[in-house]
């Protein structure tokens, strides 16, 4: 049995651990694992480090995930912070940084939203960006909301009452071919640093 850790920057990019397990159960389908995400954490201006020393102790793991959103700053950026943060530490690490954030790891599949929307079968618009242009796009989260609320094709009151946080982690729930986030390079990097971990 192999336990994990995730350490993201908030809550809300729990969305990433059905990203992992299946990263995981696709490369190694006979590895019995589980993981969680950690939670009660020193806030994110208190540095990496902190936080991970926290993590480790609260939730003892074999393997950790760290992530961290590229935002603004170069994803080179981000790994190195990880690296540096890391370097006291005996346990395996991989990183998760997604370009720019979580959410544009759950706008490669329009019938995830609408499933998690609620409207499967919806027909109307989304405005997504195609695969090849989900990295550049400035801010996945706004694409992503605005999906989700389209995808629900809800009445003018009922959309007010809609909770687009509460559907994030469902979108990545309902991704049914996790194959096409290879299309993404953010996304073949983590799994060629899981699987470098896993096999070592």
């Amino acid at each position: 049995m192999i336990s994990y850790t995730l350490v993201a920057d908030g809550s809300s990019d729990q969305a990433l651990l059905p990203i992992i397990d299946h990263t995981i159960s696709h490369n190694f389908p006979n590895l019995v694992f589980s993981g969680v995400a950690a939670s009660g954490l020193p806030p994110v201006r208190c540095g990496l480090e902190i936080r991970l020393r926290a993590a480790i102790k609260m939730f003892p793991c074999d393997l950790l995930f760290v992530h961290r959103d590229s935002e603004a700053q170069r994803s080179e950026d981000r790994y190195l912070e990880i690296s540096n943060a890391c370097q006291k530490f005996e346990l395996k690490v991989v990183p998760v940084v997604p370009v720019r954030m979580t959410e544009a790891w759950l706008l490669v599949s329009e019938s995830a939203i609408r499933r998690a929307a609620g409207n499967p079968a919806g027909r109307n618009y989304l405005n997504m960006p195609l695969i090849r242009g989900i990295e550049a796009a400035s801010d996945p989260k706004q694409v992503l909301f605005d999906a989700l609320i389209e995808a629900a094709n809800l009445g003018a009151r009922r959309r007010s009452n809609f909770d687009v946080n509460a559907k994030r982690r469902r979108v990545a729930e309902c991704i049914e071919n996790y194959l096409i986030l290879r299309e993404l390079a953010s996304y073949r990097k983590f799994e060629s640093d899981l699987k470098l971990a896993l096999e070592r």
